[in-house]
């Protein structure tokens, strides 16, 4: 329910390395930038929706309202227009060989959320879970971990959600008129094998 109200290295190994640390830090921080994409997400209307990737749409002169970073084999497949006004879904990434390891991103938004404070964390993600059967009975059944974390200025809600047939993390925020719900899942036998991957795509969501 969204609820209306509102680490130690001796001396000696210090010394003698003083240049070649920053170097290898430099090196594995141009490695890991290449590993991700970026993904921009602009929650446009659903009457005036495009779909994203397309090159001429009018979304280039409104500033994005959310990122997150996605591994760079992944690939963007943009939502219908029907998902978009049925499920308010607003973005997706994928793996880039199978359908069943991806992330999306549901932005309701409007007069009727303008008012409304986050403030019950499993209600608020019982809301999202709508669209996705599994993810609600995950939510219902499986075990759920929840924390709360400040991100860019918004509080997010970040979850851990197991189940015998997928596992899901999930961040939900909200900014201006409108709560973002990120969804990222795969299956249990494969969540950990890409797990990195995975959690990468959570914690780099926020909201711009």
């Amino acid at each position: 329910m969204i609820v209306c109200a509102r680490a130690s290295a001796s001396r000696r190994a210090i010394l003698t390395v003083p240049v070649l640390l920053p170097l290898l830090d430099a090196a594995r921080a141009h490695a890991g930038d290449s590993d991700y994409k970026k993904f921009l997400g602009y929650s446009a209307a659903p009457d005036l929706y495009l779909g994203y990737g397309q090159k001429n749409d009018n979304r280039v002169a409104d500033p994005p309202l959310y990122s997150f970073e996605y591994p760079a084999d992944w690939t963007e497949e943009i939502p219908t227009k029907t998902e978009k006004s049925t499920m308010g879904m607003d973005g997706r990434v994928m793996h880039p060989s199978t359908r069943k390891e991806l992330a999306y991103v549901v932005a309701l938004g409007g007069k009727d959320y303008r008012d409304s404070v986050l403030k019950d964390a499993r209600s608020s993600l019982i809301v999202f879970a709508g669209g996705d059967p599994d993810l609600r009975q995950a939510v219902t059944d499986g075990k759920v971990e929840q924390a709360t974390k400040r991100v860019n200025g918004s509080d997010l809600f970040v979850f851990d959600i197991a189940s015998d047939k997928r596992r899901y993390l999930s961040s939900i925020g909200k900014k201006g008129d409108t709560v973002f719900a990120l969804v990222v899942t795969a299956p249990a036998n494969a969540f950990e094998r890409d797990y990195a991957g995975l959690k990468h795509i959570q914690d780099t969501f926020q909201l711009l």
